[in-house]
């Protein structure tokens, strides 16, 4: 049998903070059409305690899980993450500013 991770344990959230560069705000992510397709904000009530009645363990995960924002996954390389939204590689657009990333065509809009 597999041994649960401690509630306490830090680690799995400083490797999903690595590499991050900025959250979206508001991270709602729309279709075509404008339709919100995904809210990350609606997980926002994860930031504060955890009720008695969830599991720690459940509740460590979705925190982890409710992440979001821009990273860049390795040098020159950004990517999106918010919450089940594909994961999209954006292609590095130097606009002057080596930390600007603008998604090109066909790329990313949340």
């Amino acid at each position: 049998m597999a041994t649960l991770t401690s509630p306490e344990d830090r680690t799995d959230f400083a490797d999903a903070d690595r590499g991050f560069l900025g959250a979206l705000h508001p991270c709602v992510v729309r279709d075509a059409t404008g339709r919100v397709v995904w809210d990350n904000d609606a997980f926002d009530f994860l930031d504060e305690d955890r009720p008695p009645t969830v599991h720690p363990n459940l509740w460590r995960q979705a925190r982890l899980y409710a992440k979001q924002g821009l990273y860049e996954v390795t040098d020159g390389v950004p990517q999106v993450q918010a919450g089940p939204v594909e994961l999209d590689i954006l292609p590095r657009v130097n606009a002057g500013d080596s930390n600007s990333y603008t998604p090109a065509e066909g790329g990313a809009r949340c």
